[in-house]
């Protein structure tokens, strides 16, 4: 229980030379694999298939959350945006971004060629998101000079 407790939470922001680094700390992943590894030992000290069968899905939802959580980065630097989590990486220049979106559970940059980087903000602290916005509003502003 502890573990899924501790693998919420937004990520951690890093200033770098030319921009921002969004990243989840080391503590996140281990966490959910925490979650995971108990949810498994408690499916397996149980008889009854159907519980076995639902902790088994919960500790695969979990160890994919480590995963997820281990492989995310976004990156809003010099030569652009660049995301990366476990479905794959999707880099825009950013002379390339056509639109920038802000929403309620997050922000989406959308590429001339309809390439997208969706950023999911819920549960991200307001100035966080703010430095993020600006951010890219920045070097888009710049970009289109």
């Amino acid at each position: 229980m502890a573990g899924a407790m501790f693998s919420g939470g937004p990520p951690s922001f890093t200033w770098v030379n030319d921009g921002l680094r969004v990243h989840y700390s080391w503590r996140h992943p281990v966490a959910a694999a925490a979650a995971a590894a108990g949810a498994a030992v408690l499916g397996l000290s149980l008889r009854r298939p159907v519980a076995r069968t639902a902790l088994a899905l919960l500790a695969l939802g979990a160890l994919l959350l480590a995963a997820d959580r281990l492989r995310y980065r976004l990156e809003a630097g010099g030569e652009g945006i660049a995301e990366r989590s476990l479905l794959g990486s999707t880099r825009m220049a950013w002379s390339e971004v056509g639109r920038v979106d802000s929403r309620a559970d997050g922000l989406v940059v959308t590429a001339v060629s309809a390439a997208r980087i969706s950023v999911p903000t819920r549960g991200w602290p307001p100035h966080d998101v703010a430095q993020l916005e600006r951010t890219i509003a920045r070097r888009v502003r710049e970009a289109a000079r």
